[in-house]
């Protein structure tokens, strides 16, 4: 399953969501998108209220037996390296902390 950005979605994270994911949807493994900027909003400009929140809806999915794969998803700006520095900081963290 590939959902909307973190950052759009945020709503749809819930334990209800991912219990449906699963049960009723076999779902096993899920892409978690983080959009690192779109016009005033996205990791860039808010990098540790979504750090926290891809690392929440990760916690919770790996709860649940899935895998999860977190995207770094820059899409808006056209140059994938223009944050090259702030997503190898992003994934050195998330590879630290709990969430894996």
């Amino acid at each position: 399953m590939s959902c909307c950005d973190i950052n759009s979605c945020y709503e749809f994270f819930s334990d209800d969501v991912c219990d449906t994911l699963i049960s009723e949807w076999g779902c096993t493994v899920i892409r978690l998108p983080v959009t690192v900027r779109s016009l005033d909003n996205g990791y860039i400009y808010f990098p540790e209220y979504y750090y926290e929140e891809v690392c929440e809806y990760a916690d919770a999915l790996i709860a649940h037996g899935v895998y999860v794969i977190i995207n770094w998803y820059n899409y808006f700006d056209g140059d994938p390296n223009e944050y090259a520095d702030e997503a190898e900081d992003f994934f050195d963290r998330i590879s630290r902390s709990g969430t894996s």
